[in-house]
C-alpha cells in the first residue's frame, strides 16, 4: 500500500515560464507538501476530489465504473444490483485495454492514473476500493480478489457462477460513512 505521496506546488507564473523553456526559480516555489496518511484514508477525507457533488453513493461509483469500462472498450458493460451488492460486469475484459498497468494484486489500494479519461483521472476501481466496505474483482478464468469480508455462502458467488459470459466483474457493497471504518 502506498502510504505517502509528495506534491511539488509552483505558482502559475512559474509553470508558464517553465513551459516556455525557462527554468523554475526555486526561490519562488512553494514548499513540497507530503501526504503522511494512507491514500485511501486521504481519499475518504476528500470525496470532492473524486465525485462532482462530493457525495459518495453506490450509484456514483457504479456510474464511474461504467464510464471506465466503456472508455476501455467494454461495449457489453452492464450493471446489476442483487441484495446489498452492486455489480459492473462485461463480456469483455476491459482491464486488458488500459494504457497503464493496473496493480498486479488487483487490490486498487493506491491511485492508478487513467489517462484514457483525461489528465488527472484515476481508475474508478480505486473508488470502489476506497469507499466500499467489501469489493470483489474477478476475471474470467481466475479466482475472485476480495477486499473486505465476503463469506463463501454470500449471494454474489451464485451470481458469478450463473453469469459465465462475463469476462470482468467488479462487485461492491457497503458504501457509506459507517461502512468505510470497517475496511
Amino acid at each position: 500500500m502506498v502510504s505517502s505521496a509528495a506534491v511539488d506546488f509552483v505558482t502559475r507564473k512559474e509553470w508558464d515560464e517553465n513551459a516556455l523553456g525557462k527554468s523554475i526559480r526555486r526561490s519562488e516555489a512553494m514548499p513540497i507538501t507530503v501526504l503522511t496518511i494512507p491514500v485511501i484514508e486521504w481519499a475518504r477525507a476528500h470525496p470532492t476530489m473524486f465525485f462532482d457533488d462530493g457525495k459518495v453513493t453506490a450509484q456514483s461509483i457504479i456510474e464511474q465504473l461504467m464510464d471506465g469500462a466503456r472508455t476501455l472498450g467494454a461495449t457489453t458493460a452492464e450493471t446489476l444490483s442483487i441484495g446489498t451488492w452492486h455489480i459492473v460486469a462485461a463480456e469483455e475484459d476491459w482491464f486488458l485495454n488500459a494504457r497503464l498497468p493496473i496493480p498486479e494484486n488487483l487490490r486498487f489500494d493506491r491511485l492508478v492514473d487513467f489517462p484514457e479519461q483525461g489528465q488527472n483521472c484515476v481508475r474508478p476501481e480505486f473508488l470502489a476500493a476506497a469507499f466500499a466496505r467489501d469489493v470483489i474483482v474477478k476475471a474470467e478464468n481466475s479466482g475472485a480478489i476480495i477486499l473486505g469480508t465476503v463469506l463463501p455462502a454470500d449471494e454474489i458467488y451464485a451470481v458469478l457462477a450463473n453469469r459465465k459470459a462475463w469476462r470482468r466483474v467488479i462487485g461492491f457493497r457497503g458504501v457509506g460513512p459507517q461502512s468505510n471504518t470497517e475496511q
